[in-house]
């Protein structure tokens, strides 16, 4: 438990002293720490900031992009993926890289050419490459929601909806503690009714389902694997960081989902 605290203490004086709000936080397995921060209204900066030797001295990378305001490593740590903003369209363009350390960055893989979208949030991505995703439609909120694109034979598959923009509930910022279990962060629309963390499970027809609330844990917008064991959580409130160990968070959905059954009996 001394570590836990620790590790979480030593990433958020890290964040304090360099004054910095992350708008999405990821941490590669070796180390590395990569934050899109917030937008500045008054000088009109936003920053994609790699920060790695942390053990030793800190070093702070500003990686070329504008208005980097997603980001995030795959688990494996074999990719990076971020947002940049397109100056003539003013659109978010998602970009999947290969990452072998700050100084060996890949070419970019355009997601959002392979699936049709471009502003994606919030987004996960897997060992095996599969892709979760946030994206809002104004026009038509329910064709807007939380997808799913499995990465086959080289490229991107048709994405498929898991839980559409609903009258008063939007899922956003999907994390997989194993291929049939989802935790994610879902706000309200005119209330916070559905606000919080809350997680789904996926059954043999891979139908996910419907979102249960993890009131153990307070409401963040990202959620990221800090190792193989535990789970990072940026507090919506603080935006800093709680950290949970895995197994405690799967013993909390166990529990609830034994309460569940008891209410349907």
């Amino acid at each position: 438990m001394c570590n836990f605290n620790f590790a979480q203490d030593k990433v958020n004086k890290i964040l304090d002293s360099l004054n910095i709000n992350p708008i999405t936080i990821s941490f590669h397995p070796k180390g590395d720490i990569l934050i899109s921060t917030s937008y500045n209204q008054s000088d009109k900066s936003q920053y994609l900031l790699l920060i790695t030797d942390r053990e030793k001295e800190i070093r702070i990378d500003t990686l070329s992009s504008s208005r980097p305001n997603r980001s995030v490593f795959s688990t494996d740590g074999e990719y990076l993926v971020h947002n940049v903003l397109n100056d003539v369209s003013n659109n978010f363009y998602t970009l999947k890289r290969k990452y072998n350390g700050p100084d060996d960055i890949g070419v970019p893989y355009n997601l959002f050419e392979r699936l049709f979208v471009d502003n994606m949030y919030y987004y996960f991505m897997d060992e095996k490459q599969d892709f979760y995703y946030y994206t809002y439609n104004g026009e038509n909120r329910a064709e807007g929601g939380l997808l799913y694109a499995k990465f086959e034979n080289g490229d991107c598959q048709k994405p498929q909806m898991i839980f559409p923009d609903r009258e008063n509930a939007v899922a956003y910022s999907p994390l997989l503690l194993d291929d049939d279990t989802m935790i994610f962060a879902q706000h309200g629309v005119e209330d916070d009714t559905f606000e919080g963390i809350h997680f789904s499970l996926k059954n043999e027809d891979g139908k996910w389902s419907k979102p249960v609330k993890l009131k153990e844990i307070p409401m963040s917008n990202v959620i990221s694997y800090y190792d193989q064991d535990k789970i990072a959580f940026l507090v919506a409130k603080t935006s800093r960081l709680k950290f949970f160990d895995k197994d405690e968070i799967l013993s909390m959905i166990k529990q609830n989902e034994k309460l569940t059954e008891t209410k349907d009996q």
